[in-house]
């Protein structure tokens, strides 16, 4: 009697977990094809951040970031794209 308490209970997971999944393939490829597309725009926003990132500390080992504009924003822009 136990186990057949327990296949009723398997039961509608199962069946649920098949309507999840179930669908037009289309709205699945469509969904991937977003993602992809957010994934290759953080990568190209990572990419500038780290190149920004590089700029800025060749600027304060040459002394030329001090000459413009104060050193603790670069400091804190530096930090701020650390993060």
């Amino acid at each position: 009697m136990n186990s057949h308490f327990f296949q009723i209970l398997k039961s509608p997971k199962r069946s649920k977990k098949t309507r999840i999944i179930e669908g037009p393939s289309i709205v699945f490829e469509s969904r991937i094809s977003e993602l992809e597309a957010q994934l290759t725009q953080a990568r190209i926003d990572l990419k500038n951040a780290h190149d920004e990132n590089d700029s800025y500390k060749r600027k304060i080992n040459d002394g030329t970031i001090l000459e413009s504009v104060g050193y603790e924003t670069y400091k804190k822009q530096i930090d701020n794209l650390q993060r």
